[in-house]
């Protein structure tokens, strides 16, 4: 009987349109011309399972010493194709090391001139060697060749309905991919959960022609009253939606479920990535964080607020499927992207822990949404670019010195 009901199943699996692999766990089918792939089970085993070497094989930065070497601030790392490193510090500036590690220049400074930046967020490559460097402050695209000079900048022009566009990437093409509405409060500000649409927006490479391609599920904000006063941030168990730029495709996970989605540049829905997700909220995750809360709180009146905040959380819902937890914020400084992807065009995401696990895990699909297992990073390594045998990112030691550091990939045969 139990082997009839198995035929049954692939056999429905099939008429479906699906393409089924069980010993691999991952269900591939067709709805409406959009591509669905549902992963039960990773494909790594033992023996083909990647993993990072025991040691990093460059490690820079320094407390004292020559001041080149002395990092802080630093918000993006990406390694240039004859193994040069560029290094955004301070926010202001790009450092440039060679492949081992030993400092060549720097380039820009503060300011808001041609070259200059007021608050780096994200550094990447962009047609070979050239890189693409996003200020947030100024709402500004530069464009740099492999050797650091200035090309030419895209300032993001608004609209109405998105006053201030944030760039998330760049396709091959140099149009420009950004979002807008998320935490934008319309009207008076009343306590609560509000959330709206993020506005999804192709640019044209000079930063103009904005046009919404897509509106996807924005980001959760938490509005709370204290003496009189309303203010704001994430909440602790917050939705939130990631996005990453590769080539000529967008991604986007907003992390209610498990689902990745992929996107042309004119925002057609082509394929979406699942994987299954239950990990409930339970009320041990609550207390872990009103302990950890009221240990910073003096204040007797302040003490009762948290009290009463952490009591009204339900429990019992889900956890958010993936993403940097809100509680993590201040320890990450400003979080690396949450969905990444790699020299081979596979997607890492990393893994949402529960309160007072401080494992750093990101889980890998290939370059077709099939779900490859998953790595745990050292504790307190950011990626910021990842490779097709390494990967790039930085790391703060235990005197709060700030290093950048490159792990190779170990990838068995089989």
């Amino acid at each position: 009987m139990t082997r009839f009901l198995v035929v049954v199943a692939m056999a429905i699996i099939v008429a479906c349109g699906g393409e089924s692999d069980l010993r691999r766990g991952v269900t591939v089918r067709d709805s409406a011309g959009i591509r669905i792939v549902e992963n039960m089970a990773p494909s790594w085993d033992e023996v083909t399972a990647w993993r990072l070497s025991t040691d990093p094989s460059l490690d820079i930065g320094v407390a004292e010493g020559d001041p080149n070497y002395e990092l802080f601030g630093v918000s993006s790392v990406v390694r240039l194709n004859d193994g040069r490193i560029a290094i955004a510090n301070a926010s202001s500036e790009l450092r440039f090391f060679d492949q081992n590690g030993i400092y060549l220049r720097t380039v820009g400074r503060r300011g808001g001139g041609p070259g200059e930046f007021e608050s780096i967020s994200w550094v990447r490559r962009f047609r070979g060697d050239s890189l693409a460097v996003y200020d947030s402050r100024l709402n500004r695209i530069s464009i740099f060749d492999g050797g650091g000079a200035f090309g030419r900048s895209a300032n993001m022009q608004p609209r109405n309905d998105v006053p201030r566009p944030a760039v998330v990437g760049v396709f091959e093409d140099g149009s420009l991919l950004s979002r807008g509405g998320a935490y934008f409060a319309i009207g008076p500000i009343e306590e609560g959960l509000a959330r709206d649409d993020a506005i999804v927006l192709r640019h044209a490479p000079n930063g103009g022609d904005p046009v919404t391609i897509t509106t996807v599920p924005g980001g959760e904000f938490l509005y709370t009253a204290w003496r009189g006063r309303v203010g704001g941030g994430r909440p602790l168990f917050g939705r939130e939606p990631y996005f990453v730029v590769v080539d000529d495709r967008f991604y986007v996970g907003v992390n209610d479920t498990y689902e990745i989605k992929s996107f042309t540049p004119a925002g057609k829905l082509e394929s979406i990535i699942r994987k299954h997700h239950d990990v409930r909220i339970t009320s041990e995750d609550v207390d872990v964080l009103e302990q950890r809360r009221l240990e910073q709180v003096e204040d007797p009146g302040m003490r009762r607020e948290v009290r009463r905040a952490y009591d009204d959380i339900p429990t019992g819902g889900l956890m958010p499927a993936f993403g940097w937890p809100g509680w993590r914020w201040g320890a990450l400084g400003r979080p690396t992207q949450a969905i990444q992807a790699d020299a081979a065009r596979n997607l890492w995401v990393v893994d949402h822990n529960r309160p007072g696990i401080d494992r750093n895990s990101w889980t890998v699909f290939d370059a077709d949404g099939e779900l490859l297992g998953s790595l745990t990073l050292p504790s307190g390594f950011w990626p910021s670019d990842i490779g097709s045998d390494y990967i790039l990112g930085r790391w703060r030691d235990s005197l709060d010195v700030t290093h950048v550091q490159l792990y190779n990939i170990v990838k068995p045969e089989g």
